[in-house]
């Protein structure tokens, strides 16, 4: 049997480059979130008796 005509193996033509850089992120990745302090103290002094 005749060999098939052609090349035995056919290189394939690279499409673009093999990685693609990913953009970087445009602004901060964690936005901090403030913790707000308890509103007014935490012991409240009674008022003292007026009068005996």
């Amino acid at each position: 049997m005749p060999s098939p005509p052609g090349p035995a193996h056919i290189p394939l033509p690279p499409s673009g480059p093999t990685h693609i850089p990913l953009p970087t992120p445009t602004g901060p990745t964690k936005i901090p979130k403030p913790i707000p302090s308890p509103p007014g103290p935490t012991h409240v002094p009674l008022p003292t008796p007026t009068g005996p």
